[in-house]
């Protein structure tokens, strides 16, 4: 299975504040095929942009997931932990 790759794009302080994380959506992910609106996305954490390829593509309601997309998620940066994890999971191949 391949990792999962996220970076963060928040400031050094851990502890206050908002962070960005971005994570590529695998084939075969919890994810892939469904649209923005019928995801359960962690609590805390909204999605703020998708790229898909050279394009960035607002995530509307009704916008759907493609394997190969790289989600960004922001959230309070006290719930790192909690919101990488939940995201590993909904983005990474369940095969």
């Amino acid at each position: 299975m391949a990792a999962v790759a996220a970076v963060a794009h928040s400031p050094s302080r851990a502890s206050s504040g908002n962070a960005v994380l971005e994570f590529p959506v695998e084939f075969g992910s919890a994810i892939a095929g469904l649209r923005v609106g019928d995801i359960e996305w962690p609590d805390s954490a909204a999605p703020v942009d998708i790229r898909r390829g050279e394009r960035e593509v607002v995530p509307r309601r009704e916008e759907t997931i493609m394997p190969g997309d790289y989600v960004f998620v922001m959230f309070p940066t006290g719930d790192l932990a909690q919101v990488r994890a939940a995201m590993v999971a909904l983005c990474s191949s369940r095969m």
